[in-house]
């Protein structure tokens, strides 16, 4: 089967996911709608950031099901090989999640708390627009990293040239983050137990104060609040989403790592990660 045909069965199996997305992710979009009008707070900050917490949620579930769809549909054909392999993933991923940002924003910004005429309601929808912009950014970058970390994987098979365990990729994760693997994606091969998920969540803590105490920064720290509270989100489920949890921890990692007054921040979260199966540099 060749690449293109590939991504054709993938693009089949998505529609069809994504179509019965689309109608479970509608109800509950009225049923919160209702709600609020209910309560008489169908304009609040409230109802606003329960549409938008809903829409974050979904486009990185999106990104984790495009990564996992790709990849399974690959070991099942057989995909070999081909020129610039990484590179025509890459355009797909990007083609499919561009596709899934501009219909899910569209659809979170036709609900009725979008619809507030007020200053304060106007800066609200503009800053949680812009978190949601941020979450489906960090999780396409998620997917990106897993596929090319997949087009390795198939070129190493193939060549037999690289034994398990022995495998180091550097990758396009977050600001050059490099993975390590033995023939697993970073999704794939995370563990979170309560004890580890309990220990991330604390360096995450550890970096959101000590983020909070820079006095001069060019992080967003609106945005990287936003992220880590989708990493806590998601590590308090019994059954953590991996791609998206993998690609979330990334994004706030390549968000940080650079910031010379957060090195002793980003050492406990490096260590944190290192606990559930994800290497930092």
């Amino acid at each position: 089967m060749t690449f293109d045909e590939m991504t054709a069965a993938v693009s089949a199996k998505l529609v069809a996911t994504f179509e019965r997305r689309d109608r479970d992710l509608s109800s509950e979009r009225n049923k919160k709608n209702s709600h609020a009008v209910k309560a008489g707070a169908s304009g609040s900050s409230r109802a606003l950031l329960m549409i938008v917490d809903l829409f974050k949620s979904e486009i990185s579930d999106r990104a984790g099901i495009v990564s996992e769809q790709l990849r399974e549909t690959s070991r099942a054909v057989g995909l070999q090989p081909i020129p610039d392999l990484e590179a025509q993933l890459r355009g797909y991923v990007e083609t499919t999640m561009d596709a899934q940002h501009a219909s899910l924003r569209a659809n979170m910004v036709g609900n009725p708390p979008f619809k507030g005429t007020t200053l304060q309601n106007q800066s609200m929808i503009a800053q949680t627009t812009s978190q949601f912009d941020e979450v489906s950014k960090t999780a396409r970058d998620g997917v990106l990293a897993d596929m090319a970390l997949l087009a390795s994987e198939i070129q190493s098979a193939a060549s037999n040239k690289v034994g398990r365990g022995d495998m180091h990729v550097n990758i396009n994760a977050p600001v050059g983050i490099l993975q390590t693997g033995d023939f697993a994606s970073a999704s794939q091969s995370i563990t979170v137990t309560p004890d580890a998920a309990a220990e991330v969540v604390r360096a995450l803590e550890v970096l959101e104060i000590a983020v909070s105490a820079l006095t001069e920064t060019a992080i967003n720290r609106d945005e990287l609040k936003a992220i880590i509270g989708e990493c806590k989100a998601e590590l308090a489920k019994d059954a953590p989403n991996k791609t998206r949890l993998s690609a979330l921890l990334y994004g706030v990692a390549g968000t940080v790592q650079t910031t010379a007054a957060l090195k002793p921040a980003y050492e406990t979260f490096r260590t944190a990660l290192s606990a559930i199966g994800i290497p930092l540099p």
